[in-house]
């Protein structure tokens, strides 16, 4: 009987371990493509807690192309 509870705590400490908002890395890439003075490219990083799911549209969102200025967003 006491292998089996403790078979099952350790069961249930790593279920809710694994179901805890998770860290993603945002990567976006901002280049301007005008042809008289383009900016230099740059590239920052952003933190997003949560669901993959969330993390991926949220980073997506972040993505555009205005003109000259494309801004590439992936989720690392």
């Amino acid at each position: 009987m006491k292998k089996i509870v403790l078979s099952l705590s350790i069961a249930c400490l790593i279920a809710l371990s694994s179901c805890g908002p998770k860290e993603y890395t945002c990567t976006c890439t901002l280049t301007d493509a005008t042809p008289t003075s383009p900016l230099p490219t740059t590239t920052t990083e952003t933190v997003i807690t949560g669901k993959k799911k969330d993390a991926t549209t949220t980073c997506e969102t972040a993505s555009y192309l205005n003109g000259y200025f494309k801004n590439e967003c992936t989720l690392n």
